[in-house]
């Protein structure tokens, strides 16, 4: 409040009146007098009833980063990865996570920082599966490595192990997403 023309203050009570406590100029520094005086920027006189909206309050959003199922063309079958959206080097940039190699000589997993997906030579699409909170992204590089990449499967054209189903990265991105899941890190959107 301006002491000496005693106007009000805007103030951030979301009610109509504000009760202000005010000095004064010709009383005493010391001596306090309270009054209430109407809000004149909350819901002026003109405004029509049907015009004011009762404000809902606003939900704790967390923060998160984006998870995606990204695909890119390969042979026989398109390459699967997850891709973790963060912003870290620019917009759309993030972290992939995923296995290469081969099924003849058995897969490693990698993880790496990259480029918007879109950026990337033979990409194909990507499906937003979730979202995960920032304070629990650094679980998903531990969540992902404890899931066992596809081992070694043929040995030349003779299958070395032909009662286990064939995997490849699509299948272990299957289960890397399932781990996450799993573990509550990855969530449905928001």
């Amino acid at each position: 409040m301006d002491t000496c023309l005693n106007r009000p203050e805007k103030s951030s009570n979301p009610s109509n009146t504000t009760t202000n406590t005010t000095f004064l100029s010709f009383l005493p520094s010391k001596l306090i007098l309270s009054k209430t005086i109407p809000n004149p920027h909350k819901n002026p006189p003109y405004e029509s009833r049907s015009s004011q909206r009762v404000k809902k309050k606003k939900k704790h959003k967390m923060a998160t980063y984006s998870v995606y199922l990204m695909a890119e063309s390969g042979l026989p079958r398109d390459h699967h990865a997850i891709f973790v959206e963060t912003y870290e080097n620019g917009p759309s940039t993030g972290h992939l996570y995923h296995v290469k190699g081969n099924i003849q000589e058995g897969m490693i997993s990698e993880h790496r920082a990259e480029q918007p997906p879109e950026e990337i030579p033979g990409f194909c699409g990507k499906e937003k599966l979730g979202v995960v909170a920032v304070a629990e992204y650094g679980r998903v590089l531990g969540i992902c490595e404890g899931v066992p990449v596809p081992k070694k499967q043929f040995q030349g054209a003779k299958r070395l192990y032909p009662r286990e189903p064939l995997r490849r990265c699509q299948e272990w991105v299957a289960e890397a997403v399932d781990a996450l899941k799993g573990e509550g890190v990855l969530i449905g959107s928001d």
